[in-house]
């Protein structure tokens, strides 16, 4: 059986305050193909993406966008 190599990004993001913010920009970021987990900490801004496949940060950034946030 063989295992998918799994890349990590980080990123950090403005203006998350709560859950909800982190569950918001986590549901946008998991809509992109390939990605696999996210792991958003809501008081550093930091936000770990686990994908299967090189991301284009232009997606990742409209995903922030979309989701009402935007990069630090």
């Amino acid at each position: 059986m063989f295992k998918k190599n799994i890349m990590q990004n980080e990123i950090f993001v403005e203006g998350m305050h709560c859950e909800h913010c982190a569950n918001r920009v986590t549901d946008w970021i998991k809509k992109i193909k390939g990605i696999k987990n996210v792991n958003v900490d809501v008081e550093s801004g930091k936000v770990t993406i686990f994908s299967t496949t090189t991301i284009d940060k232009n997606l990742i950034k409209s995903a922030i966008e979309n989701a009402g946030y935007k990069l630090k």
